[in-house]
């Protein structure tokens, strides 16, 4: 689901992305599909990654998350951290902080379902997932 959202934008109140085993790096010198790179010149790249900070995302992440079972492999996953807990706030953060450094509007916001590994049913369960949903909670 970030790779729709970072690459093909369609208009959404929220988009829940939740646990996924790698992201879409707010970076325009990682290529497609793990970052901005390679999708044309410097200002189609700068325009894409602003619009994709933009949205309102949702990251919605199992703090128990953090086994290897059916995790993405290879370099450039691996280098996003050693589980999906760690790779969902690695990019959750560097997100927030190139839409800050930049002076972007930034419409991600991350929350963190305490105790669920990566388990659909528990996630999406759980009452962070309905708030992320909006369908109760905060927002």
């Amino acid at each position: 689901m970030d790779r729709v959202a970072a690459y093909a934008p369609v208009p959404a109140v929220r988009v829940v992305i939740a646990n996924p085993s790698t992201w879409v790096l707010p970076d325009t010198k990682t290529a497609v599909p793990f970052g901005f790179g390679g999708l044309g010149t410097d200002e189609i790249e700068e325009k894409a990654l602003r619009a994709y900070l933009a949205e309102p995302l949702t990251v919605l992440l199992g703090q128990d998350d953090t086994r290897q079972h059916r995790l993405a492999q290879g370099p450039q996953a691996e280098a996003q951290g050693e589980n999906r807990y760690v790779r969902g706030t690695r990019a959750f953060h560097a997100a927030e902080d190139v839409a800050k450094r930049k002076g972007w509007p930034f419409g991600w916001k991350l929350i963190e379902v305490p105790g669920v590994g990566h388990e659909a049913a528990a996630m999406f369960g759980s009452p962070q997932a309905m708030e992320a949903l909006g369908l109760g909670g905060g927002s």
